[in-house]
């Protein structure tokens, strides 16, 4: 369907979004259940499709950096994380650090 009737595939994947976002709404309003998109652009697509993403401008759920890693390792400025050098020269992985 993909290859021989995109538009057609298109709307199956928005109206598949819209009732996903529409039960996971239900799920978190009943249970106050936690739920973030892990990044994948779920609640970007989602909002483009017309889902119940928003509420009063603001999105209703953050994503993992924002929900999980943000708190605990990015809110700060510094993090268990360094830079990757591509090239392998140590001078360069310096200037980053």
């Amino acid at each position: 369907m993909m290859v021989k009737e995109p538009e057609r595939f298109k709307d199956y994947v928005e109206k598949s979004l819209v009732r996903q976002i529409a039960a996971i709404n239900k799920v978190q309003q009943k249970s106050n259940m936690f739920f973030f998109d892990y990044g994948n652009a779920f609640l970007y697509e989602a909002e483009k499709a017309g889902a119940d993403v928003m509420t009063g401008g603001n999105p209703r759920y953050k994503s993992y950096v924002e929900s999980i890693l943000g708190p605990e390792y990015f809110d700060y400025g510094f993090g268990p994380y360094r830079w990757v050098c591509t090239s392998g020269l140590s001078e360069e992985l310096k200037k980053t650090d």
